[in-house]
């Protein structure tokens, strides 16, 4: 009896400890290192997804940048080139030491290694898009140009058939997005652990601020 009696007391004792550590814990932050790649790959996964199709003047559909962003294409090769693109400018704007160069330098080695598949899968989707959509798009043209509808109606047609494209665009990108956000992810971790804090909150800004059209 007198067992059990000082076993339920250990019992009580230890909810009583465990129930003040909970109430003791503090609430988890969120890291601000943490939160800043987590705004800057969702910034870029919906750039890549908003991107759209031209139709000239002259009746022609077009992706520019095969549908591709500067974030998800840049490499090591773009870096030692000096090549314009938009996250490098912003890496360029830091004004990183030699040996962090280097490990920059090295960081986008392994991202473009593991970036090269999923753009070479994404551009033969849309290769395959393309030539599709060419092969109709020429079509309406001949049956215009044998008078088989008014310019009107290509024309109505052609927006259609522009339409038809975005939404065959958007699958396409929606079956590529996951995997170019965890490598973009994967990037932007290293480089946080590269730069140092002041470094870090600049590149940042400077990839939150409005984009500037750079010819690549």
């Amino acid at each position: 009896m007198k067992r059990s009696l000082r076993i339920a007391i250990a019992l009580i004792a230890i909810f009583v400890v465990i129930s003040c550590q909970k109430q003791a814990a503090p609430e988890l932050l969120v890291d601000p290192d943490e939160a800043s790649v987590n705004e800057l790959v969702e910034l870029a996964t919906s750039r890549y997804m908003s991107g759209v199709v031209f139709l000239s003047a002259q009746g022609l559909l077009s992706v520019p940048d095969d549908g591709l962003i500067d974030e998800f294409t840049v490499d090591e090769e773009a870096l030692v080139a000096g090549r314009p693109n938009r996250l490098l400018i912003c890496l360029r704007s830091v004004e990183p030491l030699e040996e962090q160069f280097l490990k920059i330098r090295r960081a986008l080695h392994a991202y473009q290694f593991r970036n090269s598949g999923i753009i070479a899968n994404h551009r033969q989707a849309l290769s395959k898009l393309h030539k599709h959509m060419e092969e109709l798009r020429q079509d309406l043209m001949l049956q215009y140009q044998d008078g088989k509808f008014t310019e009107q109606e290509y024309r109505r047609r052609l927006y259609f058939l522009r339409e038809r494209y975005q939404e065959a665009l958007t699958r396409i990108r929606e079956n590529h997005a996951t995997a170019f956000a965890r490598s973009y992810r994967m990037l932007l971790g290293n480089l946080n652990t590269i730069l140092d804090q002041e470094q870090w909150m600049a590149f940042s800004s400077c990839m939150l601020s409005e984009p500037v059209n750079q010819p690549r």
